[in-house]
């Protein structure tokens, strides 16, 4: 079992033509590993081991839910 390694910001996108003429956006290349020490998915791969990492994919941030929510309710009330 491995946990996430992280890494630094991408390269920015490039923007280009294709041959038709249309802007188009190629994603920049990864950036650097930030975090690859033992127990991350990095270590382990460089290791020439199989790395399995628990994910989940709900970023919403529910510790700020209920401040936003009356910060907003303020906000209309002004009004």
């Amino acid at each position: 079992m491995t946990r996430l390694g992280t890494r630094h910001c991408a390269a920015p996108t490039i923007k280009q033509k294709d041959p038709r003429g249309h802007t188009i956006y190629w994603v920049g290349p990864a950036g650097k590993e930030q975090d690859a020490g033992s127990g991350t998915d990095f270590y382990a791969i460089r290791q020439n081991k199989v790395s399995v990492t628990p994910l989940r994919m709900d970023l919403t941030h529910y510790e700020a839910f209920d401040n936003l929510t009356d910060w907003l309710g303020r906000i209309r009330g002004a009004k």
